[in-house]
């Protein structure tokens, strides 16, 4: 079920591709410019990788306005399409790979090593064909898959073009596919995204609030605790002041006190109620 989902999604990315490549062709090379058929074709893949060499440039006003159309639409069909292509030739390679491939070693070799030898082999072959020496072939080749597009070397004949056209579209999603597989084997002593900065940090609090010892349980009284102590110390006022009258007035003698509080004393207090709530 997954492998047709794949194929479907495949299928639908090709011919969404391959319909913007062919109305770049219709109007670049017969409505408005006056270009050849390979001509257009390239044109339209520089657009749609957002490569940019600018050594190919619209010249009318029409095909100006057309061609800002066409670099909108064109960002938003590589977009979607260029992810497509890049989830469905990582799920082929893991496929494939197997369990040799899950290692580090394996990634290494087989979604970095392979992807960027080859694709910068094709890219020195367009060099050749255009005459360039070895140095340039490479920088071309590297300038190019990565999408920098400086535009100082460009192929100008039709046969580098066309295989410009047809390398082009693959070698950016397998380069980018190579250089996202790339940051997987390199292990940086700092997380790369936002979000494992912020992972990090939570795994840091919690670290530090498993280290810091718990803090004792903190008392709770109960609502009728605290009235019964209320009314206790209240009780205890009014003894102490009925005391203190009736020795002023003499009804009793401080003999007679004595005795009664080592009988009871009038400090005594039930035991509070409370419980104890963990925090």
């Amino acid at each position: 079920m997954e492998t047709g989902d794949s194929h479907r999604r495949w299928l639908v990315a090709f011919l969404i591709v391959a319909g913007y490549l062919s109305l770049g062709v219709v109007m670049y090379a017969g409505l408005l410019e006056e270009w050849s058929v390979t001509e257009a074709l390239y044109f339209s893949v520089i657009v749609l990788t957002t490569v940019g060499f600018g050594d190919l440039t619209p010249s009318s006003s029409s095909s100006k306005l057309f061609t800002c159309v066409f670099i909108l639409v064109g960002v938003g069909v590589a977009a979607s399409c260029l992810t497509t292509f890049l989830e469905a030739a990582s799920e082929r390679a893991e496929r494939m790979g197997g369990a040799a491939g899950k290692g580090k070693r394996g990634i290494f070799l087989k979604a970095v090593c392979l992807p960027l030898v080859l694709h910068l082999g094709v890219g020195m072959m367009v060099g050749q064909l255009e005459g360039w020496g070895l140095i340039d072939s490479v920088y071309s080749a590297v300038v190019s898959v990565t999408t920098v597009g400086f535009g100082d070397l460009t192929p100008r004949t039709d046969v580098g073009r066309m295989l410009s056209a047809l390398h082009l579209p693959v070698a950016v999603v397998a380069v980018a596919n190579a250089l996202e597989k790339l940051t997987e084997v390199i292990q940086l002593p700092f997380p790369l995204h936002p979000e494992d900065l912020k992972n990090e940090g939570g795994q840091g609090e919690k670290e530090e609030k498993e280290k810091k010892p718990a803090s004792p349980p903190r008392r709770q009284y109960s609502i009728g605790a605290v009235k019964q102590r209320r009314l206790q110390v209240q009780q205890r006022e009014q003894a102490e002041y009925i005391l203190e009258v009736l020795l002023r007035e003499g009804k009793v003698t401080q003999q007679h006190l004595q005795t009664i509080l080592k009988q009871r004393p009038l400090n005594r207090q039930e035991p509070l109620q409370r419980s104890e709530k963990q925090e």
